[in-house]
């Protein structure tokens, strides 16, 4: 509680300073954020996050005592953009086309071995979706094959990775 209260006294009665706790609304929460946003250190969205919960007890102990009758939505956006977008089915197909010809053109058996290798990888992680950590710690014991009701053979990757153990 003391850890909420300070970060309610820090920023938050900062900028509501002359409103009373009946006229926070979301549009008011909402530029709180921007505010906070447009401070010269910026804050994290982690820390942004943080002073939401605190203002959310507040509220809702405002709420509790009859203060107001609603607490206000409060959306804090992600700070997260895409880094790493999906590849454009174009330029999917596109690379799928040009592996083989990138392993027959290689100098010397060597280097095709290890262009056929690096294809193979490349086709396994974008057909399975695993990541390159989990693709690392494959071993031959965590492939196995089913059948499809159709009949078709299909391998299935056992991983463990970030999220816990998949299929």
């Amino acid at each position: 509680v003391n850890g909420n209260v300070r970060r309610v006294e820090i920023w938050a009665l900062q900028y509501f300073a002359d409103v009373t706790v009946d006229k926070v609304t979301e549009a008011k929460l909402a530029d709180y954020v921007d505010w906070r946003l447009s401070q010269p250190k910026r804050p994290a969205i982690v820390t942004l996050k943080n002073e939401r919960t605190a203002i959310r007890q507040l509220l809702s102990f405002a709420k509790r005592r009859g203060y107001v009758s609603d607490v206000p939505e409060f959306a804090i956006k992600s700070g997260r953009t895409n880094a790493r977008p999906d590849l454009p089915e174009v330029e999917w197909h596109r690379l799928t086309r040009f592996l083989p010809l990138y392993v027959d053109g290689a100098q010397d058996k060597r280097r095709q071995r290890e262009r056929f290798y690096l294809a193979l990888y490349i086709l396994i992680m974008g057909n399975t979706g695993i990541r390159v950590g989990e693709a690392r710690r494959l071993r031959w014991r965590d492939v196995s094959t089913t059948r499809t009701l159709t009949d078709e053979v299909r391998a299935i990757l056992s991983v463990r990775g970030k999220t816990g153990e998949r299929e």
